[in-house]
């Protein structure tokens, strides 16, 4: 399977995509009168696992996709390695122009991982046959779910392998609280610090939601890191990814990250929580004048 002009768009712009561009309610229906690109569609409503058994039909079919997915060989773009890697990689894992585009530590880290999301999504649902699936949400911000869902910390399912387990999450597994190393010791205390930051970029990062401004670039380079993360990458994103991966899982690296099942829920809270600081009216994004590749990204 080649990359489609689409996902080669999304590569090449380090984000800023159709997905991104028209999907800026995911958790809730938009209500918009955009005309959409050709091929594109919302991507309906994402649930909370919160309340979900392991035995839930979105939870089923993530399985089953994984397992479809973890046949393939690492350099199929459907494969499970191949998708992680388009996040990071280790020195071992070869080479290939899709691989290793994350973006952290600049304002494109919230809009290239919606793309991601989105298309990840749409691979899930082909590996499945599930055209209904919807990655669901781990609200670790809400009260008493600040634990790794109960679905993901089982070794097996059913008397077979549980393809959401993964073993590189020692403390997390054991189903105990997970607590940020913060000052306040809580991601809800720390999401609402992230949630109450007005501005989207800044030249001061402590002032900055969605991180410093960085310039566009067209494959094969990527853009700066600036080497700090904004105020929602760092201060809620970044600590969930410590706390689950600890000392060695793949979650605490961002080579290995995307290798866990469990970051594709983290992220899809990311995004969620990206939607409720859009909701808060006084919230500001770049400059248009400046900034003119956010101007398809502005609500109406």
């Amino acid at each position: 399977m080649s990359i489609s002009p689409t996902r080669r768009s999304f590569l090449a712009t380090a984000g800023v995509t159709a997905a991104s561009i028209v999907a800026p309610r995911v958790a809730a229906q938009p209500q918009t009168t955009k005309t959409l690109p050709p091929g594109v569609s919302f991507p309906g409503t994402r649930e909370s696992v919160a309340d979900m058994q392991a035995d839930h039909p979105t939870l089923v079919s993530y399985r089953t996709a994984i397992a479809a997915m973890q046949k393939l060989p690492p350099t199929d773009p459907l494969s499970w390695r191949f998708q992680a890697s388009m996040h990071g990689t280790l020195g071992e894992d070869g080479a290939n122009a899709a691989w290793s585009w994350c973006m952290h530590g600049n304002w494109w880290f919230l809009p290239w991982h919606r793309g991601y999301l989105y298309f990840f999504e749409r691979i899930i649902r082909k590996m499945s046959g599930d055209d209904g699936f919807r990655l669901p949400y781990w609200p670790w911000e809400a009260a008493g779910h600040n634990v790794l869902p109960a679905p993901f910390r089982d070794p097996t399912y059913s008397g077979q392998k549980n393809w959401l387990f993964d073993e590189t999450r020692k403390e997390a597994n054991t189903g105990g609280p997970l607590q940020p190393e913060t000052a306040s010791g809580s991601f809800a205390v720390d999401w609402a610090a992230a949630l109450a930051t007005e501005q989207f970029t800044s030249s001061v990062i402590e002032f900055a939601y969605g991180g410093l401004r960085t310039q566009k670039t067209a494959m094969p380079d990527k853009p700066r890191s600036a080497g700090r993360h904004g105020v929602m990458e760092s201060r809620a994103h970044d600590m969930v990814h410590d706390v689950v991966g600890g000392e060695a899982g793949n979650m605490g690296d961002p080579r290995t990250a995307a290798r866990d099942p469990i970051f594709w829920l983290h992220h899809a809270n990311v995004d969620r929580l990206w939607n409720r600081w859009r909701d808060i009216s006084g919230h500001l994004w770049p400059d248009l004048c400046r900034a003119k590749l956010w101007s398809h990204l502005l609500p109406n």
